[in-house]
């Protein structure tokens, strides 16, 4: 793949990473402006290199490139926007709260053991 098009690619791939192609453009309902927030991240990584033979260390014999990218987009917020008021509503991720609650259980058992070892000593 040829410098330009990677860099063609590049510019695709920004564009189509944002958060009206994720989720869509603002609506009107009921009176209300409804707002989509998120966060959009774009990752590339680019690598290019070549080879020599072990008698003549000034001779190419190979090279070679490569590279990769991706983007991720994610909701964090509605913004509602009315003639009265304007509010931000946070969109909670249920995944990382379930994750926070079974670590906490987690430590609380171990704490709970530790003691207990400690207490009635090991057998």
């Amino acid at each position: 793949m040829s410098l330009e098009k990677m860099f063609a690619s590049i510019d695709n791939l920004r564009d189509t990473a944002s958060v009206s192609k994720a989720f869509g453009e603002p609506q009107e309902a009921e009176g209300k402006i409804i707002i989509p927030v998120a966060e959009v991240g774009l990752g590339f990584g680019l690598g290019f290199g070549q080879g020599t033979t072990p008698e003549s260390e000034e001779v190419p014999v190979g090279e070679g490139g490569g590279g990769g990218g991706g983007a991720n987009a994610r909701p964090i917020a509605i913004i509602e926007i009315s003639k009265e008021e304007t509010i931000v509503r946070p969109i909670e991720d249920e995944s990382k709260i379930a994750l926070a609650a079974i670590a906490m259980i987690a430590w609380c058992v171990f704490w709970l053991m530790a003691t207990l070892r400690a207490i009635f000593g090991k057998q």
